[in-house]
């Protein structure tokens, strides 16, 4: 039972709620004994208009691909969760930013090899940032939802640190 409290019923990552209490506890340890943490933001571009022309079922299951296709090439420390609608966050303990950002231009590239229905492609934008001393997880994800913002501006399919 208490999996399905943590657990985002469509993609088999952790929830928000769940992700933000767990992201706050690593800023916490990293705040005390130090090491590294990095953030990263990620939304499947095209997600509302998958929606609109294919189907709300086909756009999840893209979605859920997308999920797969992540949980695969993480690790078990990485904390992945579904934030909302197409929007997905990895939280990377002991990453530095080259590590993540080299991470997030490996899933950007392995996306779209990945099969899903949908008439649109399937592409991902990426906002990567590190803990810096003071920072909390909500400054950690404003910066990095900030950055992803930059990378869907510039037209998508792109990783931005």
């Amino acid at each position: 039972m208490e999996v399905l409290g943590i657990t985002d019923e469509l993609t088999g990552l952790y929830n928000r709620q769940y992700f933000m209490h767990r992201l706050a506890e690593e800023v916490e340890r990293v705040r005390r004994y130090g090491g590294a943490l990095t953030l990263i933001s990620l939304a499947l571009d095209n997600y509302e208009h998958m929606v609109a022309n294919d189907g709300r079922n086909k756009a999840d299951t893209a979605l859920q691909q997308m999920a797969k296709a992540l949980a695969s090439r993480t690790r078990t420390s990485d904390i992945r969760a579904r934030v909302e609608g197409g929007r997905l966050m990895i939280a990377c303990v002991g990453t530095s930013l080259a590590q993540a950002s080299w991470l997030a231009d490996a899933l950007r590239g392995a996306l779209p090899a990945v099969s899903a229905p949908v008439s649109l492609p399937m592409t991902c934008s990426f906002g990567v940032t590190e803990m810096v001393d003071g920072d909390t997880a909500g400054a950690l994800i404003s910066r990095a939802d900030k950055l992803l913002a930059e990378a869907i501006e510039d037209g998508g399919d792109a990783v931005i640190c």
